[in-house]
């Protein structure tokens, strides 16, 4: 398979499965507590990349030092503030526009970075507008 041939399965798989996640956790939470179906997710998926991880490297990945460790405890912080919380929030607003709130953080970055003086450069601006392209065209006035 050629370098863009694998660039586009890869496109297409995350456009599908990530694609996908809104409708999973609107169709979850119809049926299960939100917060215990997001913990079931996340259990589930780190379940299987810690199988791959030490099938591909052993154990190695996971001699970690202090900063890591704090690390990866923020991760999970911010998966039980963000996305466990999306789950709460998909019982009370529609999944389009929780898809394009979402869809909206890599803008709201920018935005805060540069309150603190931390302005990005004209490259990853560029992508960030590039990239926001699909979710502009999708806030469009509706006609009917």
């Amino acid at each position: 398979m050629t370098h863009g041939a694998r660039a586009w399965t890869a496109l297409w798989t995350v456009y599908i499965l990530w694609g996908s996640t809104y409708l999973g956790i609107e169709l979850a939470g119809e049926t299960i507590p939100p917060v215990f179906a997001a913990g079931v997710r996340f259990t589930v998926v780190g379940l299987v990349l810690l199988g791959w991880t030490v099938a591909r490297n052993g154990m190695a990945p996971f001699r970690a030092g202090r900063a890591a460790l704090g690390a990866a405890m923020l991760a999970g912080l911010l998966l039980i503030g963000s996305n466990a919380m999306l789950f709460v929030a998909e019982r009370e607003v529609p999944i389009g526009l929780a898809s394009l709130i979402i869809a909206s953080v890599p803008l709201w970055l920018v935005v805060l970075r540069s309150a603190t003086g931390d302005r990005p450069g004209a490259g990853p601006s560029r992508g960030r507008l590039s990239g926001s392209s699909g979710w502009r065209c999708s806030c469009g006035r509706a006609e009917g």
